[in-house]
């Protein structure tokens, strides 16, 4: 009984849907969105993740920044003589590396798995026009999801 609900669970994240954007004087389809509920999930855990990640990277570095700009070191300018200052320094320094790193290592992922992204669907869409209509049009019946169109 439980494999059947995650089966037909699974099912309905996997059926798609179609999101038509529609100039309301001419009736003319501006936009067609082709999404699955599993997709949609997907996306916005992803916006969701990027925001978080966006806000903490933005806060450790406006902390560090405000720190160095108001040269806020335990002790003030007092200890300007003294190796401690030196070593605060550092440490404020280290949290400002720490989070380029961060922004960098965030970004160098998201550009990854965007340039995937981009690459499969040009690779599908290289696959269609490689098919030809001459696939299409010996088919009988459209094919499930993930079962290949054979030509009789």
């Amino acid at each position: 009984m439980a494999n059947l609900d995650a089966e037909s669970t699974l099912k309905r994240l996997r059926n798609r849907y179609r999101l038509v954007v529609m100039n309301d004087d001419t009736y003319e389809e501006v936009v067609t969105f082709k999404l699955s509920r599993l997709s949609v999930y997907i996306a916005l855990s992803t916006i969701f993740v990027v925001l978080v990640g966006l806000t903490v990277a933005a806060a450790a570095f406006l902390r560090f920044v405000h720190s160095v700009a108001a040269n806020a070191v335990e002790g003030g300018p007092a200890l300007t003589r003294y190796a401690e200052y030196y070593k605060q320094i550092g440490a404020y320094y280290a949290r400002g590396f720490t989070t380029g790193f961060f922004v960098c290592y965030f970004l160098m992922l998201f550009a990854m798995i965007v340039g995937s992204w981009v690459d499969e669907k040009r690779r599908a869409r290289g696959d269609a026009r490689a098919a030809g209509p001459a696939v299409r049009e010996t088919a009988t019946a459209p094919a499930l999801a993930g079962e290949p169109v054979v030509p009789e």
